[in-house]
């Protein structure tokens, strides 16, 4: 399904802004970090895999607290963390209940930051300032969006969004110019899973764009296209 055809030279730096207007999930490739900001051939664009964002767990339930006013408990993902210790000896930010409660009251204290100052560092991987490769920041895959066209959903995200959670206020914003200069480079953007929960928070706050880390990008663009949505930050 899948062909690499990796240059002799990686990208060195692989910062992106994205616009979140039009996104959709896309579970596969799941590749080594290593990997990333490399093209790839393939169908993995048009996989009956990608599913909406809205279909994400983790996204939903974090939605479902920051739009709906869940606490954590409700919305099961303090549960789902449990039941991942439970069955495999381990997740992601602890291995007790207090841990998981400590990690989601902190991305409360995040999230009212973006909402009262919004600032891309926020939103990027710790790692931004300790490497110039950017794994921890929300990941991103890109492909042609004429070849992806018809696999698109019908609504735009905010859209979507709005009749899911009708509580939802999107928040005016003069970034729409992202969208337009990806939309005329013909680019379509997938989330790759990583940084479900910065995503989240974006989505609750009907931000525009977010910036992000580059993972793999189709053949059948061109890398000048690539190079030209990489912001070269030192």
């Amino acid at each position: 399904m899948f062909g690499f055809n990796l240059f002799k030279k990686k990208f060195a730096f692989r910062y992106i802004k994205v616009p979140i207007k039009e996104i959709v999930y896309c579970p596969v490739p799941r590749l080594s970090k290593d990997v990333c900001g490399s093209p790839m051939s393939g169908n993995w664009d048009i996989s009956i895999n990608n599913i909406s964002i809205f279909d994400h767990t983790k996204i939903k339930m974090c939605l479902d607290h920051w739009i709906n006013g869940k606490s954590w408990e409700d919305t099961g993902i303090i549960d789902l963390h449990l039941y991942h210790v439970r069955e495999y000896g381990k997740s992601s930010h602890g291995c007790a209940y207090d841990d998981f409660k400590k990690r989601y009251e902190s991305l409360d204290r995040l999230r009212e930051k973006i909402k009262n100052n919004y600032n891309e560092d926020f939103l990027l991987g710790k790692n931004r300032n300790d490497t110039n490769y950017f794994h921890d920041g929300i990941l991103f895959h890109v492909s042609k969006r004429s070849k992806v066209l018809n696999n698109l959903p019908n609504k735009l995200l905010y859209e979507e969004l709005k009749l899911l959670y009708p509580n939802f206020v999107k928040r005016s914003s003069e970034k729409e110019l992202i969208f337009d200069n990806w939309k005329k480079k013909d680019i379509y953007p997938f989330f790759g899973g990583s940084g479900c929960h910065r995503l989240a928070i974006a989505l609750s706050l009907g931000l525009n764009y977010v910036p992000a880390s580059l993972g793999i990008w189709h053949t059948d663009l061109d890398k000048s296209v690539i190079n030209s949505l990489i912001d070269k930050v030192s």
